[in-house]
């Protein structure tokens, strides 16, 4: 009798008993594919040495002990400690599980991976410090300086040197020279050094130049004329006398530096004045020549005057330099010149000369009252004729003369065309004029005047008073007048 029919090292009552629900059959041979010592229906993988119950689970991706579960044996385990599973790092991750370095940057996969990656960082990628500050670039805020990376003291040189995003926020606020200026500002805004109190070393602060007198703190100001008046504050620093204290005098300067030439000052207190334009001057134009001249204008001033007789201006009466004024005595009976003419018309009386006198764009103008006296010869009689005639009333007599002239005229022409006429007419119908004459007792005979309208407006009920009529000749006939037109 044969206990293992088919010879596959099993008892034909122990595959029957045993092993028949997991397939074995006592007349089929059942093999161990991997000689693992596992028969086929106890092996869940025959072919796999590695693959059977009992086998020690394997960190490879397979049910090695063959109870289902794939590398529960490496779930929590962490062999090489750097902070990942192995079964993370080699099923998620694919860092090396035996190695806390994989990428070999100094970082241990597990920090890369749980702490940094959300900055870049990548345990299967080296991670640089370029600069060597102990900071890595995905750290830094610049792993190309080494002035730059989280914690360093911030230094006021315009970097963000402890990457907080901010740069030199330790110096907003501080003034480690105490001139008045943050260092910040003075870096930054005003280039000055933050370290040094006058940064130009003239004498004023950075700060005093920058808020207070307005200048250039890294310029050196100078005091050239050592009237402790630096350049930018004087208007001349080469002459002591010009500056902001200075006092305004007449010499074409601008002493007190506020812009505006020889301001504040009277020059009618300063000139010179011949004679006094202060009093009345008497003035016999006809015999005496009017000077006036006006002086102690200082020859640094430049000044321009102009000279006015009443509303005449004169120009060449004024000498060389404008400052003088020299009228001949006139005679009103040549009137040989313009100005002569003017002074004659004003005749004597009350004049004004006025010189105005113009320097730096102030204007002062200076006026004499003159009592001026003028001889002027009386008119001929042509002249008084002429002058009659040109007045109103000579206007008048003259419009009457020539319109009479011209009536008296048109009459006479009218006369002499009317007895042209008449001895024509006579001559045409052969009559005699002596026929028409009037006998010489009506020859005499005056006519009565026209009635006096207004006595008769006077007396309307008052009979009319008719002239007498003329006694008629021995014929009874009453005689005709001789008609006139």
């Amino acid at each position: 009798m044969d206990s293992d029919t088919d010879d596959d090292g099993l008892d034909d009552g122990e595959e029957v008993n045993t092993y028949a629900a997991l397939g074995s059959d006592p007349l089929v041979y059942d093999p161990d594919s991997d000689s693992d010592s596992w028969y086929w229906f106890e092996d869940c993988d025959d072919d796999d040495e590695d693959r059977s119950p009992g086998h020690v689970e394997l960190l490879d991706d397979f049910d090695n002990d063959c109870d289902f579960l794939i590398d529960e044996d490496y779930w929590a385990l962490d062999t090489d400690n750097d902070g990942l599973t192995d079964y993370d790092e080699y099923h998620n991750i694919t860092t090396d599980y035996l190695d806390g370095d994989t990428d070999d940057d100094g970082l241990p996969d597990g920090l890369e991976y749980n702490e940094y990656s959300s900055m870049g960082a990548d345990p299967l990628v080296h991670d640089a410090d370029a600069d060597s500050d102990g900071w890595y670039w995905f750290q830094d805020c610049e792993d190309e300086d080494f002035d730059r990376a989280p914690f360093k003291p911030e230094v006021l040189d315009g970097k963000d040197n402890d990457c907080d995003e901010v740069v030199d926020e330790d110096f907003f606020g501080l003034d480690s020279d105490d001139d008045g200026l943050t260092d910040y500002d003075e870096f930054h805004n005003i280039t000055t050094d933050p370290e040094l109190f006058d940064s130009d070393s003239d004498g004023l602060s950075d700060g005093h130049e920058v808020m207070v007198s307005g200048s250039d703190p890294m310029v050196f100001n100078f005091d050239r004329d050592e009237d402790d008046f630096y350049d930018f504050e004087d208007c001349d620093d080469l002459i002591d006398t010009i500056n902001p204290s200075g006092v305004e005098s007449w010499n074409g300067r601008d002493d007190d530096c506020n812009d505006e030439v020889d301001d504040t000052l009277n020059r009618k207190s300063l000139v010179n004045t011949a004679p006094d334009f202060r009093q009345v001057h008497v003035w016999d134009a006809v015999n005496e020549s009017l000077v006036l001249s006006i002086g102690s204008i200082p020859d640094d001033v430049t000044a321009t005057l102009s000279w006015q007789f009443g509303d005449y201006t004169l120009t060449e009466n004024v000498s060389s330099d404008g400052r003088g004024v020299l009228i001949e005595p006139i005679d009103c009976e040549a009137r040989d010149t313009t100005l002569t003419i003017y002074l004659c018309d004003q005749g004597s009386g009350p004049q004004q000369v006025t010189a105005t006198l113009l320097d730096s764009d102030h204007t002062t103008i200076l006026v004499w009252d003159i009592d001026m006296g003028v001889w002027i010869p009386p008119d001929s009689l042509s002249e008084k004729l002429l002058s009659f005639i040109t007045s109103p009333t000579g206007l008048a007599v003259t419009i009457v003369l020539l319109l009479s002239l011209v009536g008296g005229c048109v009459y006479t022409v009218g006369r002499i065309s009317h007895k042209r006429k008449l001895k024509d007419a006579y001559q045409a119908y052969d009559l005699k004029p002596e026929k028409f004459t009037l006998s010489p007792e009506f020859q005499d005979y005056d006519l009565p005047s026209a009635p006096d309208l207004s006595a008769l407006m006077g007396e309307q009920n008052a009979p009319v008073q008719l002239p007498s009529v003329p006694v008629a000749d021995d014929d009874g006939e009453i005689p005709r007048a001789p008609e006139l037109d």
